[in-house]
């Protein structure tokens, strides 16, 4: 009978730290090379294992990630990146690296290990680069770093020459003032900022996952603190204690922890406090799901604190033997798994919908559960952010979103579905947005194919209500499912020149506005003609359509167009 788990709130000592990663041990092997089925990796790996083979005379096994199980019984040396890498792929959806096409940039080369991602005391070290150049330049600085003799480990190493690409990540190269860090924070607990301290803290952790510095663990370990003292101080702040919407930033801080956790500037004893404090942050965070029992499509505040729950519970059900990750990861695949059987959250608006699709997204590339493109869903929402993006690029802002451009929070679920599906069509919608809105960020499963224009979604497009949608708005009681749309598009090819109109067909869902049967969106000779963009502004009044009156009297405008 196993023994009854305990609450995190007994927790009395951080979980267990392996510093070395041993690869050869008194002439016994202890790792396995692990490189891309791609035959062009072959000699990369057959030079590892030489070098490794030449310093200690054993020969590791080489092995490609197709043949390696979910849970390796022994450290590994990992080549290539997410995109050509199966192992690498799952490791980087938990944020344990950022190796993809982007970082750290064709020619340039990461070496890194990365502590028991797998949670059973087995470490990795990854021989990166975002093509084969840096690979090879990864493997040969490795070959550098061995010593002679019969036992051979590799101490925390994170080694990053950046190729130009990665220095397109913002604040990448900077080296920032401890000091004046802690003053914006005094500020921003002042003004009650959006997340208290949350989303700084979840940057700072994640830059130090991208650039080593030992700053970013101390700032992380600061920002927790100052953000804990605040908490105790009962502060009076909208949303509450911890900070309005605090649990949106969740997502970002537990993968944040799990890098600067092994940091030299984080003693024990801070370990054992911060993790105490983040259980009660957390758990703060648990109501913000909401109601998840029935079947019904998701809103965007929802899936946020279900996304970091996710990474929660997968963190503490690792490393410690509790009940409460077991209850994080349940309320987190009750919300998420049931979002992935569809093609349309609960939001019907240009901004927030992409939110909630960019945390289903992550949520199925971190589980591995493929129900969001096994269905199809997935492929349907990414060619929905082509059909909804105009002849300029700018996704049309319908609902509650106030710049006539779009917020362009489409682009990491395009930059995923690029990633995932290698479909031409999602990158050639990506490259138009970028050129008008260079965004560029680590870990958002970058990849890069050549671009293939969507020649299939030109002309007059409607674009199906989603099934799950209609069930959740209690479509029945307006119009049957096959006659309702959820968006017209009309366009005569997909130069900037070229027309494009845009036809809104539902008034209802999350961030809504009464906008069905209007036009939104009108452009054409590289102009915008007519922008239908506000966030307070819902009524039909404000939007481009037909208002009805009988008798000086006007009625609710219809949920469904037909």
């Amino acid at each position: 009978m196993a023994a009854e788990k305990m609450s995190l709130q007994d927790l009395s000592a951080p979980k267990r730290l392996y510093p070395n990663t041993v690869l050869v041990e008194n002439g016994q092997a202890r790792a396995a090379i692990v490189r891309p089925a791609d035959e062009v990796y072959k000699a990369l790996a057959e030079q590892v294992q030489a070098e490794i083979q030449k310093r200690t005379g054993v020969v590791l096994s080489v092995v490609t990630d197709e043949t390696l199980g979910e849970m390796p019984d022994q450290n590994l040396i990992l080549l290539g990146n997410l995109n050509t890498n199966r192992v690498v792929f799952r490791l980087y959806g938990f944020n344990y690296t950022p190796a993809d096409d982007l970082f750290p940039g064709a020619g340039g080369y990461l070496v890194q290990t990365i502590h028991d991602p797998w949670g059973n005391g087995r470490n990795a070290v990854g021989l990166f680069g975002s093509d084969l150049a840096g690979v090879q330049a990864s493997v040969n600085r490795f070959a550098g770093m061995l010593t002679d003799g019969p036992t051979l480990s590799v101490g925390r190493t994170f080694d990053v020459k950046y190729g130009r690409d990665a220095l397109k990540i913002p604040n990448l190269m900077d080296e920032p003032d401890v000091d004046g860090e802690m003053a914006q924070a005094e500020e921003a607990l002042k003004r009650g900022s959006h997340t208290g301290l949350w989303g700084r803290i979840g940057e700072r952790g994640l830059m130090y996952g991208l650039t080593g510095k030992e700053i970013y663990a101390e700032l992380y370990k600061r920002l927790v603190y100052r953000m804990y003292d605040h908490v105790l101080s009962k502060p009076d702040n909208y949303g509450g204690v911890w900070g309005f919407d605090a649990d949106f930033a969740l997502y970002r801080v537990m993968p944040g922890w799990d890098l600067v956790e092994e940091s030299w500037v984080i003693t024990d004893e801070d370990r054992l406090k911060i993790t105490r404090i983040l259980f009660e942050y957390i758990a703060s965070c648990v109501s913000h799901v909401g109601n998840v029992e029935g079947r019904h499509v998701r809103h965007n505040h929802s899936t946020y604190a279900a996304l970091g729950l996710l990474y929660a519970g997968t963190y503490f059900s690792k490393y410690y033997q509790a009940r409460e990750p077991d209850e994080w990861l349940a309320l987190s695949h009750k919300c998420l798994s049931v979002q992935a059987e569809a093609f349309k959250p609960s939001e019907d608006c240009g901004h927030y919908q992409w939110r909630t699709h960019y945390h289903t997204m992550r949520y199925t590339l971190a589980t591995g559960d493929m129900t969001f493109f096994n269905t199809g869903n997935a492929q349907k929402a990414g060619d929905y952010a082509i059909l909804t993006s105009d002849n300029l690029g700018c996704g049309v802002p319908n609902g509650d979103t106030s710049s006539p451009f779009g917020t362009f929070t489409e682009i990491p679920y395009l930059q995923a579905m690029v990633c995932v599906t290698g479909d031409g069509r999602y990158q050639w919608m990506l490259n138009r947005k970028l050129e008008i809105a260079p965004r560029y960020a680590a870990y958002d499963h970058n990849r890069t194919v050549d671009p293939v224009q969507p020649d299939d979604l030109d002309g007059v497009q409607t674009f199906p209500v989603d099934a799950l949608y209609y069930a959740s708005n209690k479509g029945e009681e307006h119009l049957p499912l096959k006659k309702t749309v959820d968006k017209v598009v009309m366009r005569d090819g997909f130069d900037p020149e070229n027309q494009y109109l845009f036809l809104d067909g539902l008034s209802n869902g999350g961030h809504k506005h009464y906008d069905g049967n209007s036009i939104c969106r009108l452009t054409e000779n590289r102009r915008i003609w007519l922008a239908d963009c506000d966030y307070i502004k819902s009524l039909p009044k404000f939007h481009n359509g037909v208002l009805i009156f009988k008798d000086g009297q006007s009625a609710p405008i219809p949920e469904f167009c037909e």
